[in-house]
């Protein structure tokens, strides 16, 4: 799914607006095809011609929970990435571009409406798809609301010529690629000792769970932008993992065009969703700005070595299946699907982070 200045549809491609152009790709992860479970995370991108003012592009990635008390959530996950879309539409269509005002005005005129429009949708989709008598009841036992089983995680990115625009609720990962290689974490970590439990839009405080980052690119020219599920984080061989990514980002920039990215996003979240990933859904919206390209001498190249092999890789075996991967418990993360703990978890193969699909060999 390539994007240069287009509506997100697969292959749809227009006269460029802006030097921003999307590759998106969503992989549904190992254990849900076993479980028979759907894709859960969701992706979309739209350009905005704002009236008076500069185009703008909006990136969502989302990740509905997926457990059994998120029933919904693979619905959840695609009006969360509905709803950021038509937020930014509207937030945008007033904003001055004044770099001071700009982060304050998403979190007081952003975050808002997606948390609205969110809710509009879950409150419309349950006149039409009425809960089941045994779904009400487990949702009353616990005393959890009905947008409860439509759970999901938000990323958006909002990019102009100007300005980066990022907003988050949950987990999944936003890096931000500098020229030279470099990373940079553009939005606050979810931070808290608890490690288990990620922040969700069907929380009463969703509003107050979101981070906010704004980069001004006259300042901090970006050559992409990373947004990620966890299912693509989790299965990275190293932790942290985001240097080493961005500095292979910035490589291939070197020698790769957009085309050959856009042939590469689906195989690296297909190879990220599979058993010897993360097993779980893998979603990754790749935002590349043309006129930033890398140069030489990348910094990154100190960080981390070159890992994709000169033939196309072939996947190893797993050690042994990790069923449920990428299930929550009430918005869990911290263990997905009950494995084991970490300790005691068998050692996943280690293989490139960066898979080469054979239309890039």
């Amino acid at each position: 799914m390539t994007v240069r200045g287009g509506t997100g549809e697969s292959g749809a491609s227009v006269p460029a607006l802006l030097p921003w152009q999307v590759h998106a790709a969503s992989a549904v992860g190992a254990a849900h095809v076993k479980d028979g479970r759907p894709n859960e995370d969701a992706v979309a991108h739209q350009m905005l011609t704002l009236p008076g003012g500069p185009a703008l592009l909006v990136v969502a990635v989302a990740d509905g929970h997926g457990d059994s008390l998120h029933f919904r959530s693979d619905r959840g996950a695609k009006m969360a990435v509905a709803a950021g879309i038509s937020a930014v539409r509207d937030w945008s269509a007033g904003l001055s571009g004044r770099p001071a005002e700009i982060k304050l005005s998403a979190r007081r005129g952003l975050v808002p409406r997606v948390v609205a429009g969110w809710n509009a949708a879950v409150a419309a989709d349950l006149v039409g798809h009425q809960f089941t008598g045994a779904e009400r009841k487990m949702l009353a036992d616990l005393a959890l609301p009905p947008p409860t089983a439509y759970g999901s995680t938000l990323m958006i990115g909002a990019f102009t010529d100007d300005y980066a625009v990022f907003a988050q609720i949950g987990d999944g990962n936003i890096v931000a690629v500098l020229p030279d290689g470099r990373s940079l974490s553009p939005v606050p970590g979810d931070g808290g000792p608890d490690k288990s439990h990620t922040a969700s839009l069907c929380q009463d405080d969703a509003s107050d769970a979101f981070r906010i980052g704004e980069i001004q690119l006259a300042e901090r020219p970006l050559f992409a932008a990373l947004l990620a599920t966890d299912g693509f984080g989790n299965a990275q061989t190293q932790d942290p993992w985001q240097a080493g990514v961005a500095a292979d980002l910035a490589r291939f920039g070197l020698d790769h065009d957009q085309d050959w990215f856009a042939a590469q996003v689906p195989g690296w979240a297909a190879q990220c969703a599979s058993a010897v990933g993360s097993g779980d859904d893998s979603t990754i919206a790749l935002v590349i700005n043309s006129a930033a390209r890398p140069r030489g001498g990348l910094s990154g190249a100190d960080i981390h070595t070159e890992t994709i092999p000169a033939q196309t890789l072939e996947l190893p075996v797993p050690l042994r299946p990790t069923p449920g991967a990428g299930d929550r418990e009430r918005q869990d993360r911290g263990d997905p699907g009950g494995r084991e703990p970490d300790e005691r978890r068998p050692r996943r193969p280690r293989w490139p982070r960066w898979p080469r699909s054979r239309a890039g060999a």
